[in-house]
C-alpha cells in the first residue's frame, strides 16, 4: 500500500546496482557472471580502436582494474570469476600477440 501511494518500484532478483547484484543466487558463479559479460562488453568496444601499449595500459588499470576492485571490494568472488576477470585483462593488454614461453627459450650456448 505504501508502495503504491509512494510509487515505488519493486526490486526483483535479478536487479543489480552500480553492476553489482542486490541479491546473491546459491549459485554465485551465475550471480557474478554479469560482471564478466559487462566487461567482456566494453573491451570489445576498445578493440576497434587503435590503441599503443601505453592506452591499453592506461584503460586496463583505469576502467578494468577499477571494476573489479570495486566487486572485490564488495563481494568476495568465485575464484572462477575472478580468473576469467583477470584473463580478459590479460588478454587485452597482449593484444593478439601470443608468447609461447616454453618454445623459444633455452638456455645460452657455450661455445
Amino acid at each position: 500500500m505504501v508502495a503504491k501511494i509512494l510509487k515505488v518500484k519493486r526490486i526483483d532478483i535479478k536487479d543489480k546496482y552500480l553492476g553489482a547484484p542486490l541479491f546473491i543466487d546459491k549459485s554465485k558463479h551465475k550471480s557474478f557472471e554479469g560482471i564478466v559479460r559487462s566487461l567482456d562488453q566494453r573491451i570489445q568496444g576498445w578493440k576497434g580502436k587503435l590503441l599503443s601499449q601505453a592506452g591499453r595500459t592506461t584503460m586496463t588499470k583505469s576502467v578494468l582494474g577499477t571494476i573489479q576492485t570495486f566487486q572485490s571490494a564488495c563481494f568476495l568472488l568465485p575464484a572462477t570469476i575472478s580468473s576469467k576477470l583477470n584473463g580478459l585483462q590479460r588478454d587485452f593488454w597482449w593484444g593478439k600477440a601470443q608468447i609461447y614461453w616454453g618454445s623459444g627459450l633455452s638456455k645460452p650456448e657455450i661455445s
